[in-house]
């Protein structure tokens, strides 16, 4: 048994000394979140997950707890190399616009500014939404916010706006 784990360890160490093939583009995504205790006085813990992918359908998923020793600028890199990272691969991020994940995907080497995730887009257009709602009754229908909402989602378009956000178009 113990022969073969080692002949087993030794084809493992192999593997891993192999490049990958170098990938055209890679597309990472980064959140994070928190996990909070059912009881008083328990640990609360906030999670940075995070999910890299080609465009060859390759795919590395990373997380780590925040306060704890695991590096995730380490596990962005390792996972960026996994992936077939070299120097004329462009990588795009998504990410929810905090200054925090921004900051993580910068020290990894991903100096493009992040792309807002579909939710992040979404709950900005609520905000807009609502803004334009308390304008007063003379100015609600050429609010430049409004104009500006009708002009991105098509303006000859009966779809709600909230429906197209959320909903894939095969849906509507």
């Amino acid at each position: 048994m113990r022969r073969h784990t080692l002949q087993v360890g030794k084809r493992l160490t192999d593997a891993a000394a192999e490049k990958p093939p170098a990938a055209a583009a890679i597309t990472i995504s980064l959140d994070s979140t928190f996990i909070r205790s059912r009881d008083d006085g328990e640990r609360h813990l906030e999670v940075r997950v995070g999910n890299v992918e080609t465009d060859n359908g390759g795919r590395q998923v990373f997380g780590a707890v925040t306060r704890a020793e695991t590096d995730l600028t380490a596990l962005i890199q390792r996972s960026l190399e996994t992936a077939g990272r070299t120097d004329t691969t462009e990588v795009t991020a998504f990410t929810d616009g905090c200054p925090g994940l921004r900051t993580v995907l910068i020290n990894a080497g991903v100096t493009k500014p992040p792309i807002l995730d579909w939710f992040q887009i979404a709950m900005r257009l609520q905000h807009t939404k609502l803004a334009a709602a308390n304008l007063s009754a003379y100015w609600r229908g050429v609010t430049l916010a409004a104009s500006a909402m009708r002009a991105i989602f098509c303006p000859c378009s009966s779809v709600p706006v909230k429906k197209r956000v959320w909903w894939p178009r095969s849906r509507w």
